[in-house]
């Protein structure tokens, strides 16, 4: 527990070896150990809204609350795709695609390298949620 702070998303990452969790309003997401809940890494995760992880842990991706995304390299932070219009978003499990969802209810399959969007469907009304 963090004092002052509430737990506010927690997702397993790394094949279920971690535990990411989101308290409040601190900026990072902490990685904890599944069995102890010992703290053993931290991300970044200013102004950020939602976030989801590649099974294997390597990638993270995480959206602004204007719906604006960004799929990093968790080791060093660095920035592999930029998205637009992603209010939600999930990857594929081998961590290869990403797909996102938008308020106009198109989903959107991307390749994570170099972005190409290789499927998209379209809903009626937005879309609130998507999972591999």
């Amino acid at each position: 527990q963090k004092p002052g702070l509430s737990v506010s998303a927690v997702r397993y990452t790394h094949g279920g070896k971690r535990l990411a969790v989101l308290f409040g309003t601190d900026g990072l997401i902490r990685f904890l150990d599944p069995a102890t809940f010992k703290e053993i890494g931290m991300v970044p995760f200013v102004n950020r809204h939602h976030f989801a992880f590649t099974p294997d842990g390597k990638l993270m991706a995480a959206n602004d609350f204007a719906g604006n995304s960004t799929v990093t390299e968790v080791e060093n932070d660095l920035p592999k795709l930029e998205l637009t219009g992603a209010h939600v978003f999930d990857f594929r499990p081998d961590g290869k695609a990403i797909a996102v969802g938008d308020a106009k209810g198109t989903v959107t399959v991307h390749l994570v390298s170099g972005g190409k969007p290789v499927f998209t469907a379209k809903h009626d009304g937005a879309i609130q949620g998507i999972a591999y």
